[in-house]
């Protein structure tokens, strides 16, 4: 399927959530009109009082005890840098002790599936990318993000990806790379998480430019850069979290920047759409909980995300570890989570998986 598209039905994606709240009163038989509207008056400044009095007691309850993070990525990667972050943030301000938890089991899958199962009450949260919605549609994950999970908000991105290979590879960019792999389908071994992120943008961008690869699960980010150092791999894509110090050190060259446009951080390489590619997926960080959170928790969680925003200390944070900081509030947070659902669905599909049912 096209990219193109996909972005059509990301646009169609976009619904517009409301909330509709109402109130009734009565009053006694015999008041007059002035005596009522009187009454209404005073009525509706009492509701507004006691509306903000539990507006107040609802933020007030979150947190009551250690909030435990859990990031499906190893330690020391991008989205546990950031994870990290915004644990530090909460535990300054809110005073309760915020723990990080990196599983990794079963390919990220496990905390998935824990969440969902997490106590509703805002002390068992997941935090992590987009990459849930790919695992769903490729029949990793029987948990559908969209419905088994509550999206409370979303927190930031990382930068677009560079694709690496060993600094002595005898491809320097990434026209060279596709002429090669052009002229030898499937010999390089790209490794990736089956059933994430990393294996869909390589593969509809390998289907964009008519390449072939060989993808092997080899596990996270940290998992591929020990592959490609001692050879089991020909080629992965990182965060530049993680790709700077390798490329810095003359260990990796970047080839490929993920997205439709060059990365500032590397100008000189080449992005998907300078080679022909309208793959656009940016790994954007959502902060997760399980189905039927009061709302009172998840607005109060939301609403301290946002605050996070404009702190300028976790803004610098952020842009060090070549993140970018993006604090939306629980209801816009749904919406871009559902337009991301429908171009995973379409690339998933593109790649030959069958999500008719889903």
């Amino acid at each position: 399927m096209k990219l193109r598209k996909m972005v059509a039905l990301m646009a169609a994606a976009l619904v517009a959530i409301s909330m509709v709240g109402c109130s009734s009163g009565s009053s006694a038989p015999g008041t007059t009109a002035a005596s009522k509207a009187e009454e209404s008056k005073t009525d509706t400044g009492k509701a507004e009082k006691e509306k903000s009095a539990s507006e107040v007691d609802q933020k007030a309850v979150w947190p009551t005890d250690t909030v435990q993070l859990t990031v499906p990525a190893s330690a020391g990667g991008g989205t546990d840098i950031a994870a990290r972050i915004v644990a530090d943030y909460m535990q300054r301000t809110t005073g309760q002790a915020f723990t990080v938890v990196n599983d990794t089991t079963g390919g990220n899958t496990v905390a998935v599936e824990n969440c969902a199962e997490a106590a509703p009450n805002g002390t068992e949260l997941m935090f992590f990318h987009v990459s849930t919605l790919m695992s769903y549609y490729q029949g990793k994950i029987s948990v559908n993000p969209v419905s088994d999970l509550t999206v409370i908000c979303a927190v930031g991105s990382q930068k677009p990806g560079v694709i690496v290979v060993p600094a002595d590879a005898e491809y320097n960019n990434g026209e060279e790379f596709i002429e090669y792999c052009k002229a030898n389908p499937g010999k390089l071994t790209a490794g990736v998480t089956m059933g994430g992120n990393s294996q869909a943008i390589l593969q509809c961008f390998s289907n964009d430019v008519g390449i072939e690869l060989n993808y092997v699960d080899a596990g996270n980010e940290a998992d591929w850069v020990t592959a490609l150092m001692s050879g089991s791999i020909d080629v992965c894509m990182l965060s530049p979290s993680t790709a700077d110090q390798y490329i810095e050190a003359g260990t990796f060259k970047p080839l490929i920047c993920t997205a439709p446009e060059r990365n500032e951080d590397y100008p000189e390489v080449m992005s998907f759409g300078d080679l022909g590619s309208n793959v656009n997926w940016i790994n954007e960080f959502f902060l997760y909980g399980p189905k039927d959170m009061d709302e009172g928790v998840v607005e109060a969680i939301s609403a301290a995300v946002v605050a996070m925003g404009q702190d300028a200390g976790v803004q610098e944070a952020f842009v060090n570890a070549n993140n970018k900081l993006d604090c939306v509030g629980h209801e816009e947070a749904v919406k871009r989570f559902e337009a991301y659902a429908v171009t995973a669905k379409a690339m998933s599909e593109a790649m030959g998986y069958d999500v008719s049912s889903k």
